[in-house]
């Protein structure tokens, strides 16, 4: 009988206990959250750090966790703390110790992750071709001019494998890019190429292009459209 009441307390505490970290979040305005609390918070939600399926290929933009931090809607905002963003669930992951737990896509305004000592500062909000508002991007420029990478994995079973009769499951990464213009609409650019880039060029078309000859950018490398848009933002600052 006391096995059967505890066993039951148990189901009653689990069920009760799943929309905490929500409920918690959208009202705690104190201090910033660590780790061992969002733990706590969350324990429900927790989910194997490694994959028992073998697979090719990784739902994950970095598959291993990085440092980073978190700002919730409700402008609280965490410790910096290990992260993982599943670019095919668009879900972001933290871990402690060796335990991964999910997060509530919903509660998080904008993440950060330090990888490579590079600052991949990742938002939602923005609307577009392929582009839905609850999705999270990557800001690569945010002022005037916003240069937007969009990861995702798309998955695929029984792919065949070449020259042998076994079958795969497949994540295959790809990445989409926007700019957007000062209070303009978000406008998916088809493929990095100087016609597409130099369209959302609206004014010093001619400084811009000079820079671009001056420079030598490939319009193919997303690195070398980024140096010429923070251009093109420097000038639309210096004129507002």
């Amino acid at each position: 009988m006391n096995f059967m009441s505890n066993k039951f307390l148990l189901i009653l505490v689990i069920l009760v206990s799943t929309p905490l970290f929500s409920t918690s979040i959208a009202q705690d305005s104190g201090h910033e959250l660590t780790a061992e609390e969002m733990r706590r918070l969350m324990s429900t939600d927790r989910i194997p750090i490694l994959s028992a399926v073998e697979t090719t290929g990784s739902p994950y933009l970095f598959d291993s966790f990085n440092d980073g931090s978190i700002e919730f809607v409700n402008g609280k905002t965490t410790n910096v703390m290990p992260l993982r963003f599943n670019a095919y669930e668009q879900r972001l992951e933290f871990r402690e110790g060796n335990s991964a737990f999910v997060m509530d896509s919903n509660t998080i305004a904008e993440f950060e992750m330090y990888v490579d000592n590079t600052v991949y500062k990742f938002k939602k909000g923005f609307d577009s071709r392929r582009l839905s508002e609850d999705e999270f991007v990557i800001l690569l420029i945010d002022d005037m001019v916003k240069f937007i990478e969009k990861p995702s994995v798309s998955f695929q079973q029984g792919v065949a494998t070449y020259g042998t009769a076994t079958q795969q499951d497949v994540y295959i990464p790809n990445v989409t890019y926007y700019i957007k213009i000062g209070d303009g609409d978000t406008n998916r650019v088809r493929s990095l190429s100087e016609r597409r880039v130099m369209s959302h060029i609206d004014t010093y078309k001619n400084e811009v292009i000079s820079f671009a000859k001056t420079n030598n950018i490939d319009f193919s490398d997303p690195k070398d459209v980024k140096k010429l848009l923070l251009y093109y933002n420097s000038l639309l600052k210096e004129a507002s």
